[in-house]
């Protein structure tokens, strides 16, 4: 094989682009960039195949610790590698032996983010408006204007989708982002994760549909959340935007309750 290592990396990374698949592709690129990182510490640029050994792995993997990168995103950046070498292993047989055998390719264990049946009803019943008026008068900040009603919308909106997410069995965002009207018939949604592409069904229960009706969307999306175009990279970075502006509200909405949130908690 004429490529490199990392020039094979990055054209992986854009056919998983051409294939829709722009989350992979993101994660082929990144940990791409890493490693070209890692390598240009080396003074090298690129590497042949055949020169990708263990010992270069494992240095890299050491490499990242060092970077006070975590274990988990390490291990995603490898898993990442190994499976483009080894899909250009099985495009054409030219290496023996598989260089990545000695990294940490797991995931390992985190502490748990659930929150307590009380947390949620405290959640729902929050008066946001009233929270927040709370908040600027004790940091001595003005609460009229537009500025303070965009602060109570987006707080709204994201504590709206976070009850979303657990009343309907713990949607991630990116499938309630994904979410079509089609995918809602007889009070039923019917989706597939876009994760692992499983399909589920979910009961609309009468909480979800006061949600559903609070936010008229005016295209074939049930939520106003992503940009409506043909092009789907335009569609995912939309979706990336949204899902940092809805974690940062989350964040500011478990401030205003005492509470950590995250997309991952619901």
């Amino acid at each position: 094989m004429k490529m490199k290592f990392l020039e094979y990396t990055y054209a992986e990374a854009e056919r998983m682009k051409q294939l829709g698949r722009l989350g992979t592709a993101r994660n082929y690129a990144c940990a791409a960039r890493r490693f070209g990182d890692y390598l240009k510490a080396l003074g090298k640029h690129d590497m042949a195949f055949s020169r990708l050994k263990p010992q270069q792995t494992r240095g890299f993997e050491d490499w990242l610790k060092k970077e006070g990168v975590s274990h988990n995103t390490s291990s995603a950046y490898l898993r990442c590698l190994h499976a483009v070498f080894m899909r250009a292993v099985s495009e054409r047989s030219m290496v023996k032996g598989d260089p990545f055998a000695g990294t940490y390719r797991g995931v390992a264990k985190t502490s748990k983010r659930a929150v307590t049946p009380e947390n949620m009803r405290t959640i729902a019943d929050l008066d946001i408006e009233s929270a927040l008026l709370c908040r600027y008068q004790d940091d001595g900040k003005k609460t009229n204007g537009s500025l303070f009603r965009q602060k109570t919308d987006k707080l709204t909106f994201a504590r709206d989708m976070f009850l979303f997410c657990f009343c309907a069995r713990g949607m991630t965002f990116v499938d309630v982002a994904y979410l079509r009207k089609s995918d809602i018939r007889s009070g039923l949604i019917t989706y597939c994760r876009r994760k692992t592409g499983q399909r589920l069904v979910v009961k609309v229960e009468a909480d979800m549909q006061t949600i559903i009706d609070r936010y008229p969307s005016t295209t074939a999306y049930q939520f106003p959340i992503l940009t409506d175009s043909s092009d789907q990279q335009v569609t995912y970075k939309s979706y990336l935007s949204a899902s940092a502006y809805y974690n940062q509200a989350l964040k500011e909405l478990g401030e205003l309750l005492g509470l950590k949130l995250t997309s991952y908690v619901s």
